[in-house]
């Protein structure tokens, strides 16, 4: 290689690395903004009051970090939509609530309860206590370890009532 072909070859790849630089600073600024975006909350009852419950659901899962593309993500909305709807489920999950998820996405309820507990493991080894209580608004010391199936569930219906009615009613029948 000639001395004229190597500082080509130097000038490109300089080049290339300012275009690198460049994307990487770009990323970063959409990084703090979606930061800053998360660090707030979907807004006033007013404002929620023709958001559906699955669209804050979601919202909240993915505030805690639980991962959308595994089936436990989809399980958890189900499984807290049918909560919302009867809170009664809550007594009978092994009985009522896995089963009806199950026959739903044409699995058994075993596989439900694992892939719940699959994705609230993902979404603890992401994230923290303090951005689940942060975002489910709870004391930190109710997230000391990895929450349960039937506590993440509750808790995320409880705070989807409390913006829409300004009250919890589920937390308090919760063994902590």
């Amino acid at each position: 290689m000639t001395e004229h072909q190597i500082r080509t070859v130097v000038q490109q790849l300089l080049y290339d690395m300012q275009g690198l630089k460049t994307k990487v600073r770009e990323l970063e600024d959409e990084v703090e903004s979606l930061k800053h975006n998360q660090s707030s909350d979907p807004g006033s009852k007013e404002e929620l009051e023709g958001v559906p419950v699955s669209g804050l659901i979601i919202h909240y899962l993915q505030r805690i970090g639980v991962p959308s593309h595994i089936k436990g993500y989809k399980y958890i909305q189900k499984a807290a939509t049918l909560v919302f709807e009867d809170p009664m489920y809550l007594q009978k999950m092994t009985k009522a609530l896995y089963p009806e998820i199950a026959n739903a996405y044409g699995t058994t309820s075993s596989r439900v309860e694992r892939a719940i507990r699959h994705a609230i493991e993902q979404a603890w080894k992401r994230g923290s206590e303090k951005l689940f209580s942060q975002w489910l608004e709870c004391p930190e010391h109710v997230f000391e370890q990895k929450p349960s199936n039937r506590l993440l569930i509750t808790l995320l219906v409880d705070k989807i009532h409390k913006d829409r009615t300004g009250e919890r009613v589920l937390y308090q029948e919760v063994n902590m």
